[in-house]
């Protein structure tokens, strides 16, 4: 939740300049960075609850 709240801050903290950021290359960096970093997190997230680390455990294991 912490991750979802910081992100969701920084995403909205430019209400109303979206063509600053269209024309500002440094800040599109750090907007896909915002949005990566919130993806990833997601993921992990995600990927922690038993139902779908055990599911993504026995797909993707190798079998011997």
């Amino acid at each position: 939740m912490d991750v979802i709240l910081g992100r969701y801050q920084l995403l909205l903290s430019l209400p109303g300049s979206s063509g600053t950021a269209s024309k500002d290359v440094p800040l599109r960096f750090v907007w896909f960075g915002v949005v990566s970093y919130l993806v990833v997190s997601l993921q992990g997230s995600v990927q922690a609850f038993m139902p779908v680390n055990r599911f993504i455990y026995f797909i993707y294991s190798p079998t011997s």
